[in-house]
């Protein structure tokens, strides 16, 4: 799977696949279940794109990516108090 990691104005591709004594199946579905500007702790390392691509085009940096091996949530942002009321309402 792929996670688009942002800091700034930056971002950078992340790959994060299962391998075994490293990213476990539920470790895959964790993060494929995050939500959108979830503030992340990723570790990894900086590798050449892979599948023979030599750039990264959904990216703002293009020449390489990172390989997750270890990811954790920062924190997260709440939920909008306005979607609570808004779905309460009859409109």
């Amino acid at each position: 799977m792929f996670i688009v990691l942002r800091q700034g104005i930056s971002t950078v591709q992340a790959v994060l696949s299962e391998e075994e004594g490293k990213v476990s199946p539920n470790m895959v579905r964790w993060a494929g279940n995050l939500n959108r500007e979830t503030i992340v702790y990723v570790q990894g390392r900086i590798q050449k794109p892979g599948d023979g691509h030599s750039e990264v085009k959904q990216a703002t940096i293009h020449e390489v990516e990172i390989s997750i091996e270890k990811v954790r949530p920062f924190s997260s942002l709440p939920a909008s108090p306005f979607h609570s009321a808004h779905s309460s309402m009859n409109l």
